[in-house]
């Protein structure tokens, strides 16, 4: 079960500190060995808002969300 959360919440300095490929994303505990990830839009890019949530390691969650970055840009590609 996904709960709802803010990415406006998330702060900023994290996707300035983040990026990958030139997309910008955060990283943020959200308990005991859980974090929650979120991709910024790139409209230029043509990247949508993409969330997510791990258990793990911080590094769990950014190999996820990297992951998720690459399959942007795959499914980006293929249209």
């Amino acid at each position: 079960m996904h709960s709802v959360w803010n990415t406006t919440a998330m702060p900023k300095t994290l996707a300035e500190k983040h990026g990958y490929k030139g997309v910008e994303y955060g990283v943020q505990p959200d308990g005991p060995g859980k974090w929650k990830w979120v991709i910024y839009p790139q409209i230029r890019g043509g990247i949508a808002q993409k969330r997510g949530h791990v258990s793990g390691t911080r590094e769990d969650a950014v190999a996820e969300c990297k992951a998720a970055i690459e399959k942007a840009f795959q499914k980006r590609a293929l249209r």
